[in-house]
C-alpha cells in the first residue's frame, strides 16, 4: 500500500513537472501561456477570420457646436472598433456621453476631455453607437475619426 502511494506521488510530480515545462515552452515560443486563448474560425476559403479583427475603414466627422453647453451628437458607423475625438480649438473642454442629455454639465453622467486633450478608446464594439457632446465654449468644432 505504501508503495502504491509512492508511485502516485512520483507520477503526480512528473505530471506537474511536465505541465510546468510545457507552459514555459509555450511562453517562450508564443509569448504567452495560453490562459486567455480564444477559438479561431476559418472561412470557406480556409482564411483565418478573427472576430473583432482590425479596422480597415477610417471615417472623419467634423461636428460644429454653435453655442456653449448645447448638445450635439454624432452616430458612429456599423462595426466601429475604435474612435478618436478632440476639439479643434484649444481653449474649451469637451463633455462626452453615450446617452442623450448625458453630457449636460449640471445633470448628466459624462467624461470630460480637457482643453487640448483627446479620447481614443479601442478594442471595444462601438457599432452604431451615438456620441453626445457639449462644450464649455461657443463656436467649436469636434473632430472625430472612427475606424470600422
Amino acid at each position: 500500500m505504501a508503495k502504491q502511494k509512492k508511485i502516485h506521488s512520483e507520477q503526480g510530480m512528473e505530471n506537474e513537472s511536465f505541465n510546468e515545462a510545457a507552459n514555459l515552452l509555450m511562453r517562450l515560443l508564443m509569448g504567452w501561456d495560453g490562459s486567455n486563448s480564444v477559438a479561431l474560425k476559418v472561412n470557406a476559403n480556409g482564411e483565418l477570420v478573427i472576430a473583432g479583427g482590425g479596422a480597415t475603414t477610417p471615417t472623419i466627422y467634423n461636428v460644429t457646436v454653435a453655442s456653449a453647453n448645447s448638445e450635439e451628437s454624432q452616430a458612429l458607423s456599423a462595426n466601429t472598433k475604435q474612435f478618436f475625438v478632440k476639439l479643434r480649438g484649444r481653449s474649451s473642454s469637451l463633455r462626452m456621453a453615450f446617452v442623450t442629455g448625458g453630457a449636460d454639465a449640471s445633470t448628466g453622467t459624462f467624461i470630460t476631455i480637457p482643453a487640448n486633450g483627446f479620447l481614443s478608446p479601442a478594442g471595444l464594439d462601438f457599432s452604431s453607437k451615438t456620441l453626445y457632446f457639449e462644450t464649455s465654449g461657443a463656436s467649436q468644432v469636434i473632430e472625430i475619426m472612427e475606424f470600422s
